[in-house]
């Protein structure tokens, strides 16, 4: 009878495990669905004066797609206060976890979320075109899923990682195009930028899990994730490939002159309403399905780009 009674225990709790999985890969495929909106808006935005031009050479180019990244992040970070304020969510609770160690883990994954893997996968697609850099950034799911394993003792039986192999070979093959002409001169430089998206997204992961167990995920995404990003892409990488580029101001100028142009700044706020929502998501998926499992769903993005697009 006791033997009875652990199993049927052992069973109830399995059933719990499976249901709260289960909701966290739910908002995983809306993360990816929002990201899909995110990503085609984004790639209008860039297309626009002052973030492309014939002109401009490989780092010009990367020095770009690092503006549009950080600027997607603030706006983003903008909309998901305005969420957390709809949803009676203080901002003094932003301050708070400023002084703690949650905090400085969120500002972690908030770096290899944001200018690592983001601002990587932006250059990826600017130079290897975005065929290859989603396909490779696509595999952040089996990095999640390994660091997960070392770092938590994350428990995933062979089917688990049958289905997160599957998801990702499932977006490398829908994914895949050669590559045409002369049109990607900067071809191998983005393929290694798009891998290192993917460590940066799988990291990120891993790190909000941590994070996400002793803080509401809502509003950890909506300042570190966000503004935190913007804030290290601004103080760092915006003067290291403007001094690359010869000014160390040129990504702010940049910034200033699309602002004053108006129109490519209108569309990096449409998607950054889509990207918060899509971080959103994904940050409330991951501590329930954990990160291999929540980025093999979240990746299913590069599909949903097709009919979106």
């Amino acid at each position: 009878m006791k033997d009875g009674m652990n199993l049927t225990a052992q069973q109830a709790l399995d059933k719990r495990k499976m249901g709260f999985a289960v909701r966290g890969l739910v908002w995983a495929g809306f993360a990816a669905l929002t990201w899909a909106f995110q990503g085609n808006i984004m790639g209008v935005a860039g297309g626009m004066s002052p973030f492309a031009s014939a002109t401009y050479a490989a780092m010009m180019v990367a020095l770009a797609s690092i503006v549009t990244g950080g600027l997607h992040d603030f706006f983003a970070g903008c909309w998901l206060i305005i969420v957390n304020l709809a949803t009676k969510r203080s901002l003094k609770e932003y301050v708070r976890l400023g002084t703690t160690k949650i905090g400085a883990v969120m500002m972690l994954a908030s770096f290899f979320g944001g200018p690592m893997a983001t601002g990587a996968s932006l250059i990826g697609i600017n130079m290897c075109g975005p065929t290859y850099a989603l396909a490779i950034g696509g595999t952040s799911p089996i990095v999640g899923a390994i660091a997960g394993r070392i770092l938590f003792k994350e428990k995933m039986n062979a089917r688990v990682w049958i289905g997160i192999v599957a998801a990702v070979i499932g977006v490398l093959i829908v994914s895949y195009a050669p590559p045409e002409g002369d049109q990607y001169p900067y071809f191998v430089v983005g393929i290694i930028a798009s891998i290192f998206s993917s460590i940066g997204w799988g990291l990120e992961g891993v790190c909000c899990i941590y994070a996400a167990d002793m803080t509401d995920s809502q509003t950890a995404c909506g300042i570190y994730r966000t503004f935190g990003s913007f804030v290290m892409t601004a103080i760092i990488l915006i003067p290291i490939f403007g001094g690359i580029n010869g000014d160390i101001f040129a990504g702010f100028k940049m910034i200033g002159d699309a602002f004053s142009a108006g129109t490519p700044i209108l569309w990096i706020i449409g998607a950054a309403l889509f990207g918060g929502l899509s971080y959103m998501c994904i940050y409330n998926a991951f501590p329930k399905a954990g990160a291999g499992r929540s980025l093999a769903v979240n990746v299913t993005y590069t599909l949903w780009s097709i009919p979106v697009g």
